[in-house]
C-alpha cells in the first residue's frame, strides 16, 4: 500500500458508517415482515394455529399470512374462514403435507376458500357420493328423497 488510508493505487479509503445493534435488529425484523394484526386477522390466525396443531412460538403471523387473511376478509366472515380451515383439515390431500395447510396456500384465492368451506359443510363422502359409513349417517340409511328430486323442479 502506498500509505495508510488509501488503496495500493492511491485511491483514498473512506470509512464506512458503523451501524448499531438496534439498527441491524430493526432491518432484520422488517425483512421478516411480521405484520401487526387486527382482531379479525388475529382470530383467524389463532384458530388456524389451534386446528393445525402448530406452535405459536415457531409459526408467526407473517406479512404474507396476514395479507391473505385480510384479502379473504373482504369477501368472507371470520366464521367462514374458520369453517374453511376446518375444511382443509378434513382433506387427506391437504393434511399429507404441512405446506398444503399453510394459510398462504389454502387462502390464496377466493375459490380455494369456497372449496374448503364446501368440504367442511358437507358430510364426508366416498368416491361413489355416499357418506363414508353408517356411523357417519347416525346409523340410519341416507334419505335419498332430495337426491332424486334434483332436476324435477
Amino acid at each position: 500500500m502506498s500509505g495508510e488510508g488509501s488503496l495500493s493505487d492511491g485511491t483514498p479509503v473512506t470509512e464506512c458508517p458503523r451501524t448499531d445493534k438496534e439498527q441491524i435488529t430493526e432491518q432484520i425484523t422488517s425483512s421478516l415482515d411480521v405484520a401487526p394484526p387486527n382482531a379479525d386477522v388475529q382470530a383467524v390466525f389463532e384458530y388456524w394455529l389451534a386446528k393445525t396443531g402448530r406452535d405459536g412460538e415457531r409459526f408467526r403471523l407473517t406479512k404474507d399470512r396476514s395479507t391473505v387473511i385480510r384479502a379473504r376478509l373482504k369477501r368472507f366472515t371470520v366464521d367462514e374462514l374458520k369453517l374453511a380451515i376446518d375444511g382443509v383439515m378434513l382433506s387427506d390431500y391437504h393434511t399429507q403435507k404441512p405446506e398444503f395447510t399453510d394459510l398462504t396456500s389454502c387462502f390464496r384465492k377466493d375459490e380455494r376458500v369456497e372449496t374448503h368451506i364446501a368440504r367442511a359443510a358437507a358430510p364426508p363422502m366416498k368416491k361413489n357420493g355416499r357418506p363414508t359409513s353408517r356411523a357417519d349417517r347416525g346409523g340410519e340409511p341416507p334419505d335419498m328423497g332430495d337426491f332424486f328430486a334434483i332436476g324435477e323442479k
